[in-house]
């Protein structure tokens, strides 16, 4: 759908007719839609946050090592082993912080994380501007703001929001031309989390793409906020990589066999809601589109397009005048003109020649002056193609790796998928509707804007009890059931005793012991038994460091006791340890069997 070209109040008629003015009419518009989502974004998460107090597992891991840290005993989970278990040593540190200055670090993590899901939104829309497609803007908007993926992970204490909102930032800001601002953002999200690196290579590829240069100021920037920490890392721990994602990649391997396990179950997640299937069908034909632009580009080099946004900028800045056909800039004018980035990265619609922008797909076009030009659709903006290309490398590595695929996960490239999902979209409403040759009026867009305001207050009406309700249960297992074993565990162990299990979240927090890791997360000298090929990891982890107390789910004492059976002689756990509590599931039959099992060592 196209919008006309609204002649500016700046122009040098001085047209003061209502005309003028309905641009910065329907800017008002936009602009108040967006604080609307904002604002239903921040209601909906603390309405969350305090009516369900869900906190992730793995958040209790974090808070560990920033309770370590505020109390002087180093960047460690056991005071004393000093070791990166924590994948996000920025959140870390700014837990460790707030410990400091006696807050609650819990609320305190989770508001930080409303603030970020709350920048998001204006970043995706300062995008969706940048690319002159504000409706698509608040339809990105509203799903950041409502749906339940990022309803119920962004307010788990994790650091999934803060990581989303580096993502948006820095692609943002590059589309609009400041380079430094985008790989500031590319440095707070790889101190966020390292492979937030990722981006950051991409993002360098879309600088030399654009501007046919190394972006060497941007990365000058970019190393010197990421190199303290690198060299501390590699001093206190060895490597900068945490052993966290080491140790997920050899364990999560070992329990699966299968050459793509997470292939299917992340095409099942991707779509397994309309609201999911939908944004994925319009990001494939945003993929598509794409695709035929490269090979429009391949097949037809040399060709003008029609380079104006179909939608002034929105937000950025007041639309340039409307130029007469006789009053249209030369290409000497242009030429004269400061350098700037291509592909309007100065937010200011270009009229250059082909070798400023790859020609774009005919998907309708039209004759000006006896030359062709190719229309510029939503989905073929080339600006897009970096971060659509971050996003494939980003889904697929999820889905290829034999990593769990934990609902966090999925939070970070949110923001990017939407939009370029509602690009998808926006094109097939052009070609529906419009064919590319009819003008829309400014008072339809806004008209749309609003019903997806509606639709999407109504959405969160009807989900957010929902999503209450699935926080409030998945909370319970963790109030009735971790909580007290990590509890009883403080009150029944001594501080020096050392607890073997695999959920060291809740329970290694609220117990206070030291914690052997099955996993390796903070315990990396357990990685080499998985690495030779042992029938049983958790027998030879007892066998081997001998620990005070094994914590063991139901699942794991039936494969270890099934193991051992089939050993000659001794060395069964049940002859060196003795079973101290069990504990069963919230809300299990009275008949159930134990959900876990703690044993003590006889000689204790």
């Amino acid at each position: 759908m196209r919008t006309p070209e609204y002649p500016s109040p700046h122009g040098t008629s001085g047209d003061t007719s209502a005309a003028s003015q309905k641009p910065f009419r329907l800017n008002g518009v936009f602009r108040a839609i967006v604080a609307v989502v904002v604002l239903l974004t921040v209601a909906a998460r603390l309405y969350l946050i305090f009516t369900t107090h869900a906190t992730e597992e793995d958040f209790y891991i974090t808070l560990r090592y920033a309770q370590n840290i505020a109390r002087g005993s180093g960047f460690a989970y056991n005071p004393g082993e000093p070791v990166l278990g924590t994948t996000t040593p920025l959140y870390t540190l700014l837990l460790a912080l707030f410990v400091r200055l006696r807050l609650d670090p819990i609320i305190a993590g989770k508001l930080v994380a409303v603030a970020a899901d709350a920048a998001s939104i204006c970043f995706v829309w300062r995008l969706a501007c940048t690319l002159g497609r504000p409706v698509a803007g608040i339809g990105a908007g509203l799903c950041l703001a409502v749906a339940p993926l990022n309803l119920v992970e962004s307010v788990k204490g994790m650091e999934a929001g803060l990581v989303a909102c580096a993502c948006i930032g820095a692609w943002s800001l590059w589309a609009e031309g400041k380079t430094i601002g985008a790989w500031i953002a590319a440095a707070v999200l790889t101190l966020l989390r390292i492979d937030g690196a990722m981006l950051a290579a991409v993002l360098y590829i879309g600088c030399h793409w654009r501007d046919t240069r190394p972006p060497v100021k941007g990365l000058a920037v970019y190393g010197l906020l990421i190199a303290p920490w690198l060299v501390f890392a590699t001093a206190a721990f060895g490597s900068p990589i945490p052993t966290s994602l080491r140790a997920k990649l050899i364990v999560y391997g070992w329990h699966n066999s299968a050459l793509f396990p997470n292939l299917t179950p992340f095409l099942r997640i991707m779509t397994h809601n309309p609201l999911n299937a939908f944004l994925s069908a319009g990001a494939l034909i945003t993929f598509l589109v794409q695709v035929m632009a490269l090979l429009a580009t391949v097949r037809r080099p040399g060709r003008e397009i029609e380079n104006r946004p179909p939608y002034p900028n929105f937000g950025m800045r007041p639309p340039a005048p409307k130029l007469g056909r006789d009053e249209r800039a030369t290409t000497s004018d242009i030429e004269s003109r400061p350098p700037s980035p291509k592909f309007g990265g100065d937010g200011e619609p270009v009229s250059r020649k082909s070798e400023l922008r790859p020609p774009a797909p005919k998907f309708g076009g039209e004759k000006q002056g006896g030359r062709s030009r190719l229309l510029l659709f939503p989905s073929a903006e080339p600006r897009v193609r970096p971060m659509l290309a971050w996003l494939i490398v980003y889904y697929g590595g999820m889905a290829l790796s034999k990593v769990f695929l934990f609902g966090w996960y999925f939070l970070p490239p949110t923001p990017v998928f939407y939009l370029i999902a509602w690009l998808g979209w926006e094109t097939v409403a052009e070609t529906v509707l419009s064919r590319g040759r009819v003008v829309v009026p400014a008072g339809r867009l806004a008209a749309a804007s609003l019903g997806l305001l509606v639709v999407g207050c109504t959405f969160a009406i009807l989900m957010v009890p929902r999503v209450t309700r699935t926080l409030r249960d998945s909370q319970r297992a963790e109030d009735d059931l971790r909580i007290p074993i990590g509890e009883w565990l403080k009150t029944n162990g001594r501080p020096n005793q050392t607890v073997m299990l695999e959920p060291i979240g809740y329970i290694g927090y609220y117990s206070g012991l030291r914690v052997l890791d099955t996993v390796g997360l903070v315990s990396p000298q357990v990685l080499g038994l998985y690495q030779t090929g042992s029938g049983s990891p958790y027998h030879e982890l007892w066998r081997r460091y001998h620990p005070d107390w094994v914590l063991l789910r139901s699942g794991e004492w039936q494969d270890l006791q099934q193991f051992e059976r089939a050993l000659p002689g001794g060395g069964h756990l049940d002859h060196e340890y003795r079973l101290a509590h069990s504990w069963r599931a919230p809300g299990a039959p009275q008949d159930a069997g134990p959900a876990f099992l703690l044993f003590r060592r006889n000689d204790e």
